[in-house]
Parts: C-alpha cells; sequence; structure tokens
C-alpha cells in the first residue's frame, strides 16, 4: 500500500518546473509592490504565503480555478491611509494595488479587485495570483 500511496502522490504533485513557475508569478507580483511601497531592496519579507501553496496541498492538473494566496504586508502608514477613509477604503486600497500592478503587468490578461484581494491573472491560466494587502 505504501509504494502505491507513493505512486499516487507523485502522480498529482506539482512538478519542479510547476513549482518554479508559481514562485515567479508570486515573488513577481509581491516584488512589484514591494519596490513601489518601499524604500528596501526586496527579499520576501513582505510577503506572506498561504492557502494550498504554503500547505503544499497543491496538485496536478493545474486549473484556472487554481491560484496563489498571497498576503502583501502594506506599510503601516499607507495602509492606515485607505483604514482611516469613512467609506470605500478597501476598495480604494485595491484599485491603487491593481494601479501598481498594472504598470509591471501591463500584458497579463486581467488585473481586478476581487472581493479582499487583486486577482492577477495570468494569460496562459495557470498559477494565477490573487494579493490580500494588509
Amino acid at each position: 500500500m505504501k509504494k502505491q500511496f507513493e505512486i499516487f502522490n507523485s502522480n498529482i504533485r506539482l512538478t519542479d518546473i510547476q513549482e518554479a513557475d508559481a514562485k515567479t508569478k508570486f515573488d513577481g507580483v509581491c516584488k512589484t509592490l514591494h519596490n513601489y511601497y518601499f524604500n528596501s531592496v526586496y527579499n520576501g519579507n513582505s510577503k506572506f504565503l498561504f492557502g494550498s501553496y504554503k500547505k503544499k496541498t497543491n496538485i496536478r492538473p493545474i486549473t484556472a480555478q487554481q491560484d496563489v494566496d498571497v498576503i502583501f504586508i502594506m506599510p503601516d502608514s499607507e495602509f492606515g491611509k485607505y483604514d482611516n477613509y469613512e467609506s470605500n477604503g478597501q476598495s480604494a486600497l485595491l484599485q491603487k494595488v491593481k494601479d501598481v500592478l498594472s504598470t509591471t503587468y501591463s500584458t497579463t490578461n486581467t488585473i481586478k479587485g476581487w472581493g479582499k484581494v487583486v486577482l492577477v491573472k495570468f494569460a496562459e491560466n495557470k498559477h494565477n495570483v490573487e494579493v490580500l494587502p494588509a
């Protein structure tokens, strides 16, 4: 039974190429935001991965419904600015994040505010990134 599970597991786990593609995409999105909001070199400390990619429960085949979930840690002053809006602060924050990402990802299929996140939907529809600014 152990051997059968190992075979099954290897058949559904992401390949090294798929994992590298996901990392390139979510790191690129977070680096773009980091470079806009911070005056320091991006080292990954301004992001927090969560969801299936953090728990390593992501599987093949990759579909349009799968995405990489990431929290981008905003500077306190920037987040506070939107948090202090009397209304539509969250919407304004998502719009700003969308605009920042649109400068780097100008040929990306879709970048939009979607609920409480900004969705970066790549053309090949794999490893889309959902960014939650916090």
